[in-house]
């Protein structure tokens, strides 16, 4: 089976403007990469779960933080965004739990 005529084989590289991107989305790992900090560790795992089924990379890089990787994202400010509202949508289901993001 072949590809129609005209069309381009192998995955797109649209961006979600429809522009085309430059690199793939896992090109960009490296600057989506965020830490973040708990003022209960014994909340981090649950925080490190939500975010993987969220589709978020974590791993623990101390007792009360890790860093998260959001691979779906376009860009660093993108995987921010979107981390931040994940995490303050966490917090409703924790409150009193502070959570420091950060570059």
């Amino acid at each position: 089976m072949g590809n129609a005529p005209g069309l381009a084989s192998g995955p797109a590289r649209l961006g979600r403007s429809g522009r085309e991107k430059p690199g793939r989305v896992t090109d960009n790992y490296w600057y989506m990469t965020l830490r973040l900090e708990l003022s209960d560790e014994r909340l981090l795992a649950d925080l490190m779960g939500s975010l993987a089924r969220h589709g978020c990379l974590a791993d623990r890089i101390g007792p009360n933080s890790c860093r998260i990787a959001c691979p779906r994202a376009w860009s660093a400010h993108e995987a921010r965004l979107e981390i931040g509202f994940f995490l303050r949508a966490w917090q409703v289901r924790h409150p009193g739990v502070e959570a420091t993001l950060s570059a």
